[in-house]
Formats: structure tokens, C-alpha cells, sequence
């Protein structure tokens, strides 16, 4: 009897580690409802201070494996990244790691930001810097062109006053730069945290893809190294057709007085979910 106990134990912990090692991609975004489990293709890449978690549901062929003129299945895909993680704490179950702050929001901030320092006096110190530079050069190309032409026919006297002249340019245009960059301040969100989450679907009777492109929102994340990835996430998303899907874009920027340029926003909604990946 304890023998058929200890069996039926051994059985149900190596029955729940297999279910803890499923992989699952789950979410929802208005009607859309996915549910994966099976995820041929898995990667994690990190790159300080980048993190890069991508998936297919299928197996990414190489280019050498795909006949000439036919497409290849991906799937359900996910590409995954947080940027600036090496402040962050490493993430557990316990002690879990939320990020509300996406790739739109910095870029946006960082944008702003540019946008103020090119109005500063920094950035006009800056300009007045290179021009300078731009014009100490040109008031010598004639020197430049002068003795290259010389160097030309073998005259070695010519040679070592052209190479003086040049690395003396090269010297004024070196210190500049480095009194440019340093007028130049990181922005206040420059090395804040900030993740981007990015899903494609397959079109139901084609081989393009929509993509969904989560814009605002969080990740929690509970687990992220090389050998498991464990996150949930909601926030507002944004589906848009594929950019090889030329009828229907050409079709909705008509019809919308758009130009025929740009991604084509098919629908926009809540999304929320969980994944989890074994690598």
C-alpha cells in the first residue's frame, strides 16, 4: 500500500512539472481571443541593457528553405523587449517586477525633450561650435588642393606640411565634438525602463500577418532569465493590417482621403493576458 502511494505521488509531481513547463500565450483584444500552447520557436537574447524575448508558434525557416514563390506559416509570433533593465531588480514570484511605462511613451518623451533642447543655449552653443569648425576647414581647402597637388608629383616637403595641416583640422574637430557631446545633457527618462510587446496574427486566409502593438500599459513580470519567462500584462493596443496587404490599404487610405503611405490601423482596443515560455 505505501509503495502504491509513493507511485501515485512520484506520478502527480512529474504530472505537475509537466504542466508547469507548458508554454502558454493568452490574451484577449476585443473579439480576438488567443490561446497557444505548443511554441516551436522560443529566444531570449540579452544584450545589457537590452532584453529581447521573441516566439513563433511555428518553426522559422531559413531563406534556403523556402521554395521560390511560396510563404511561409509563422503562427501566432511575439517579440517581446524591455530596454534599460539593468536597473531593475531580478523578478520572482515573490517579489515580481511591473513596468508601466512603454517604447511610445519614451519615445515620445524623448522627443519632447530633443525638441526643447534644440531651442536651448546649449544646443545654439553647440551650432556655433560646428560652424566654426566648417569654417576653418573651408578656409583652407585651397591650401589642401594646393599641396595635395604637389604630394602628387613627389614632393615629400609638400607632404609633411599637408599631413601637419590635416591633422591639426583633425585635432580642432575632435576637441569640438567632445565640448558638443558633453553640452549635451541626457534626458531626464533616458535610462528609465521601458518595454515594448508586439503580437502578429495571421490573416485567416492569407500569409500576411496583422500586428498588434500594445501602446499603453503594464508587464508584470514574475520570472525572466535563459531558462524561463513568466509575465502578465493589460494596457490599450492598437491591430494593423500588414503592410504587403496593398489592396485593403490602398483601399481604406482612399476612402480616407490618407495618403498611400504608413501602417493602416484595422482596430483599437483593450488587450490583457499572461505568457509564459520554457527555454
Amino acid at each position: 500500500m505505501a509503495h502504491q502511494k509513493t507511485g501515485f505521488l512520484i506520478l502527480l509531481l512529474l504530472f505537475s512539472s509537466l504542466l508547469n513547463a507548458q508554454d502558454l500565450i493568452r490574451f484577449s483584444f476585443n473579439s480576438t481571443q488567443v490561446n497557444k500552447s505548443d511554441i516551436e520557436e522560443k529566444n531570449y537574447s540579452n544584450s545589457d541593457p537590452h532584453i529581447l524575448i521573441s516566439t513563433s508558434e511555428l518553426r522559422i525557416p531559413s531563406p534556403e528553405e523556402v521554395p521560390p514563390g511560396t510563404f511561409p506559416e509563422f503562427g501566432v509570433r511575439m517579440v517581446f523587449s524591455v530596454e534599460n533593465h539593468h536597473e531593475l531588480p531580478s523578478p520572482s514570484t515573490q517579489n515580481p517586477i511591473t513596468i508601466s511605462y512603454s517604447a511610445l511613451q519614451y519615445g515620445q518623451d524623448e522627443k519632447e525633450y530633443n525638441e526643447k533642447f534644440a531651442s536651448s543655449s546649449e544646443s545654439k552653443s553647440s551650432a556655433e561650435t560646428g560652424q566654426a569648425i566648417r569654417e576653418s576647414y573651408k578656409s583652407k581647402e585651397e591650401k589642401i588642393k594646393e599641396l595635395s597637388e604637389k604630394v602628387a608629383k613627389g614632393d615629400q616637403k609638400a607632404l609633411a606640411e599637408l599631413e601637419a595641416l590635416l591633422n591639426s583640422e583633425l585635432e580642432k574637430a575632435e576637441n569640438a565634438s567632445e565640448q558638443m557631446i558633453g553640452n549635451i545633457p541626457d534626458s531626464p527618462t533616458s535610462k528609465k525602463p521601458y518595454f515594448s510587446l508586439i503580437f502578429f496574427l495571421p490573416y485567416e486566409d492569407s500569409h500576411m500577418e496583422y500586428m498588434l502593438d500594445i501602446k499603453h500599459g503594464s508587464v508584470t513580470i514574475t520570472k525572466m532569465n535563459e531558462s524561463r519567462f513568466e509575465m502578465s500584462f493589460s494596457g490599450y493596443a492598437e491591430l494593423y493590417y500588414d503592410d504587403r496587404d496593398i489592396d485593403t490599404i490602398s483601399r481604406i487610405n482612399q476612402e480616407q482621403g490618407k495618403p498611400n503611405f504608413g501602417k493602416v490601423l484595422k482596430e483599437k482596443g483593450q488587450v490583457s493576458g499572461k505568457v509564459v515560455i520554457e527555454f
